[in-house]
């Protein structure tokens, strides 16, 4: 996780995958992360302290917007957790 803001305290059970930049992504102090947690760190990722990320869920930053006349448009925004959430497994969170 080089280039992550990983705060104290934080556990991981298992390894996550990534793309992007990890400097996107920080990770609040006792969090924990399970085993196949998917960050798309296009842009910031911020998980507030005490939280609980689950098996397989998912962070998506970035997306993809098709016009009519079939151009595509990435773009991305931020993703902030507060304090104390649970993220359950398989979960998939969006920018928007």
């Amino acid at each position: 996780m080089l280039g992550a803001n990983i705060s104290s305290g934080v556990i991981f059970y298992g390894e996550p995958n990534f793309i992007g930049d990890l400097r996107n992504l920080s990770i609040g102090k006792n969090s924990t992360i399970n085993q196949g947690v998917f960050f798309n760190c296009a842009d910031k990722i911020i998980i507030g302290e005490n939280c609980r990320l689950s098996s397989f869920s998912q962070f998506h930053t970035g997306a993809l917007t098709m016009t009519c006349k079939n151009d595509r448009i990435h773009y991305s925004k931020p993703i902030e957790l507060g304090d104390n959430v649970w993220i359950s497994s398989g979960v998939i969170v969006n920018q928007e």
